[in-house]
């Protein structure tokens, strides 16, 4: 009755005294990841959403399970605009656990 898909967004941060390679290169401090999954009715109305997100750090590669808001604070994006923000909003402070 319902179908499912998983929207993810990644890239690289660029905190205070991020270091470049010997060719100029800037080497991030941190990556992210936000994951956003939303259903769906057979008719395409979205139902629910739930997301997560993620940070990666670079010089000690941990991962910290955080909130796509988290994830939106530290970068200055708005990655989900285009969910309905009945769904967004919720998804977005939530920790969901996709791993």
């Amino acid at each position: 009755s319902e179908f499912e898909r998983i929207y993810v967004v990644t890239g690289p941060v660029f905190e205070n005294g991020y270091s470049s390679t010997s060719d100029g290169y800037p080497i991030p401090t941190k990556y992210y990841k936000c994951l956003m999954k939303c259903t769906f009715d057979f008719d395409g109305n979205m139902t629910a959403a739930v997301g997560a997100g993620y940070i990666f750090n670079h010089a000690n590669p941990t991962r910290t399970d955080t909130t796509i808001d988290a994830v939106e604070q530290l970068t200055g994006f708005d990655f989900f605009a285009n969910v309905p923000d009945k769904f967004e909003t919720n998804a977005e402070k939530a920790k969901y656990s996709f791993f």
